[in-house]
């Protein structure tokens, strides 16, 4: 269940309709008769918070941001719109749209040659309701403690379409590795970790996104590190702890973990922009990839230079084939 939601809108955002990810269906109300023919559609990435708060609590807030910036590269480098751009909208939607429930995160220009390629196996739905964003609770008001006040306006994905290397064509075979098995590829891995962060740095500047700490562990500093501490850092997920290097990123410390200000927000978008390209270019590599966000950031923060937080890692190296469970307890999350 992904913790956001994505909305294909009329270029003059007055009718939209909802691509539910989780049960795919596409769903619109019935008085919008939402045209179908058009060339291209605005394409809002709503963030819905309280898909990752109900399980992980205030921290899943920061699971969410980190998953939208993935998402965000993705919609980015598939536009092939070229006539259109969000930027020429006369007024771009807040962060908090009219008749949308949930944070609009990004936004982008998308054609409906790239919508029409992925329809298999999608249902309609036509709801006679106010709301297209249907059996939401009261609980998701909850996120409206931590999101950053102010006028903050979404970060715009249309911008990566301006002719970004081939990353598109791995999207389809991109996949978090399930385990890794120690086994000296170091050597591979540099020409990765270099192309990786020439990408990233690329891209956030294309997205006016800021650049999150960039800590490189290696298998050098692996292999110092005792077994248990490793294990203890990524919070008890043994399927880990064969990887060659950890990709660590962190954001300055904040006073009040719990709140989020704008600053922070940004850098964890990034964080999940990055983590989105080192996927992709594993793809390219044949490396395997594994983002990380439950970890234990005191053992993290150690490495780090003093007064920066650990946030988010990506764990690579040499992939084996394996069903991985989520670590609260077994058989919980596959």
């Amino acid at each position: 269940m992904y913790p956001y939601e994505l909305l294909l809108c009329t270029r003059d955002l007055r009718k939209h309709v909802l691509l539910d990810l989780a049960q795919r269906q596409v769903v619109t109300r019935a008085r919008d008769h939402f045209p179908v023919d058009d060339e291209e559609y605005v394409c809002l990435l709503v963030g819905r918070p309280w898909l990752s708060m109900r399980k992980y609590g205030p921290r899943g807030y920061l699971y969410h941001l980190i998953d939208i910036g993935h998402a965000i590269v993705n919609l980015g480098l598939v536009n092939s719109s070229r006539s259109f751009s969000c930027k020429s909208l006369d007024s771009p939607p807040p962060l908090r749209f009219q008749g949308v429930r949930g944070d609009v995160v990004a936004i982008g220009a998308i054609s409906a040659e790239c919508v029409g390629s992925v329809a298999e196996n999608w249902t309609l739905v036509s709801t006679a309701g106010r709301e297209i964003q249907l059996g939401r609770c009261e609980f998701e008001d909850w996120a409206t403690q931590i999101i950053p006040p102010g006028k903050n306006r979404p970060v715009m994905f249309d911008a990566l379409d301006t002719g970004e290397p081939d990353l598109a064509a791995y999207i389809s075979q991109r996949k978090s590795a399930s385990r890794f098995i120690s086994y000296d590829r170091l050597a591979e891995l540099k020409p990765m970790l270099s192309d990786g962060l020439d990408t990233t740095h690329s891209i956030l500047r294309r997205l006016r996104l800021p650049q999150p700490g960039i800590h490189i562990v290696d298998q050098n500093i692996v292999t110092a590190i005792s077994p248990t501490d490793l294990l203890s850092g990524l919070a008890g997920q043994r399927h880990l702890t064969g990887a060659e290097a950890f990709i660590v990123m962190s954001s300055p410390k904040a006073s009040n973990n719990t709140a989020i200000d704008g600053t922070r927000q940004s850098l964890l978008l990034a964080s999940g922009v990055i983590g989105e390209v080192f996927y992709l270019l594993g793809v390219r590599h044949g490396i395997g990839v594994t983002g990380v966000g439950g970890i234990d950031a005191n053992f993290w923060n150690t490495l780090l230079s003093p007064g920066q937080q650990a946030t988010y890692i990506i764990a690579i190296g040499n992939p084996v084939e394996s069903d991985k469970f989520d670590a609260i307890y077994p058989g919980a999350h596959r």
